[in-house]
């Protein structure tokens, strides 16, 4: 018997990631909120990153939040005057490019997770235990993920033992939470000094913050059940595959590695 062409989930010490549905329209309005999300919404840290990390340096450069902002409140001359075109031209090929291959990804994914169910032998993984970390598959509690990024981007998703993901949006959410100068604005409203808050308030970075800080508290709680998923798909296997005889502490190989 021939070992899985397709893996269902691959565990350790920084994380789990394993194949389930998404949705591609889901996956595009997510990148519509912010380039990068709809990425990391599939799976694709790393494109996620890099995607997110140049939406924002450009649109930094080019003052594009703080335009649509001043635009907002009728501002038009004023929010023309603030934009850097040499960069703003750029900022639309990055909305595009993650529309188009975070809704990709999404049914590339759906595609494999297809083929991955449809095997007769699948594999699966109970827990990784290494020098630096132990890792299990388990169950989680979806409110509670939700409520920790709700305190702190990224703090459901290091509940979620995501490292990688929880790595990257807590420290892109701590950057733009200290640019906007919320902080600054809690302390002056606190003291009554409304003319304060609006000066110290960072209208071109706090555009960004509503985005990744609901993303970070939906995702934590979506891929929290994702898991809890991933934990019954494992046990329901293991345990047809006792019932059935058949041993679940080997992996099947292909004849030629066999000796027949």
């Amino acid at each position: 018997m021939w070992r899985p062409r397709y893996t269902k989930m691959v565990i350790g010490p920084i994380g789990i990631v394993h194949l389930h549905k998404r949705n591609p329209w889901v996956a595009l309005a997510c990148s519509i909120a912010l380039p990068g999300l709809g990425h990391f919404y599939c799976g694709a840290y790393t494109r996620g990153a890099i995607l997110m990390s140049w939406e924002i340096i450009v649109n930094q450069f080019g003052r594009v939040n703080l335009a649509i902002f001043l635009s907002s409140l009728g501002h038009y001359a004023e929010a023309q005057s603030v934009v850097r075109y040499e960069w703003a031209v750029m900022y639309p090929l990055f909305y595009i490019l993650a529309m188009w291959d975070s809704y990709r990804i999404a049914v590339d994914v759906n595609t494999l997770t297809e083929l991955e169910e449809r095997q007769h032998t699948r594999s699966f993984t109970a827990m990784s235990l290494t020098w630096t970390e132990i890792n299990m598959l388990r169950r989680r509690k979806p409110w509670v993920a939700a409520f920790l990024s709700l305190l702190l981007a990224g703090a459901g998703h290091l509940y979620n033992f995501q490292l990688v993901k929880s790595l990257i949006l807590m420290g892109w959410h701590i950057a733009i939470f200290l640019n906007s100068g919320l902080n600054n604005a809690a302390i002056a409203t606190l003291h009554g000094d409304w003319g304060e808050v609006h000066r110290v308030i960072g209208y071109q970075w706090l555009l960004f913050l509503p985005s990744i800080h609901v993303f970070n508290v939906w995702n934590a709680y979506h891929d929290a059940v994702e898991l809890n998923n991933l934990y019954e798909e494992a046990v329901t296997y293991f345990l047809r595959q006792v019932t059935s005889g058949m041993p679940v502490d080997k992996q099947p190989v292909p004849p030629s590695q066999s000796g027949l």
